[in-house]
């Protein structure tokens, strides 16, 4: 598949897709215990420096972890939109490391998941969410990175990963 087949099908694909950036949530004990959830609260504690922004490859790999440990929130709108401990999308991955780096696209998430990080993450598509997943394989077991031949964007997860195109626009 070519550069620009991708960049269509990515584009096609976040036209209809929230794009605002999520940030976390951590979750109070004591909220949890009154089975309320003031998520105000939860994002004012969440220690934003463990979010390593020395790299995108660090970027997209301690949001995953972060991810796994705590909830995701809208930054717009402040509304609760995922639990921790969920899988996540290339899209909601995305949208938490453009909190931390406004340059980043969506395509070099896809890259980086694809060239960089597959050692060390597993992934699926889930059909709940009709988008292909992942985790790191720390926070996981029994599990593998699948090739799947058709992800939410219309390509396969191979095509995610070509090292010698530049995802400029």
């Amino acid at each position: 598949m070519n550069r620009e087949d991708v960049l269509d099908a990515v584009t096609t694909y976040q036209k209809n897709a929230k794009t605002s950036s999520l940030v976390f949530g951590l979750y109070d004990e004591d909220e949890l215990e009154d089975d309320e959830l003031d998520v105000s609260v939860g994002v004012d504690l969440f220690d934003h420096t463990i979010i390593d922004t020395t790299s995108r490859i660090s970027l997209v790999r301690t949001v995953l972890d972060a991810s796994y440990k705590n909830y995701s929130v809208e930054e717009v709108t402040g509304c609760w939109e995922t639990n921790g401990g969920r899988w996540r999308s290339s899209l909601d991955i995305w949208r938490h490391c453009k909190y931390y780096d406004p340059e980043i696209l969506l395509t070099d998430v896809m890259m980086i998941l694809h060239d960089e990080l597959c050692h060390e993450i597993v992934g699926h598509y889930c059909g709940d969410v009709r988008r292909m997943v992942f985790r790191l394989k720390t926070n996981t077991s029994g599990c593998t990175l699948n090739n799947v031949k058709q992800t939410e964007y219309g390509i396969a997860f191979s095509d995610w990963g070509v090292r010698e195109i530049t995802w400029d626009q």
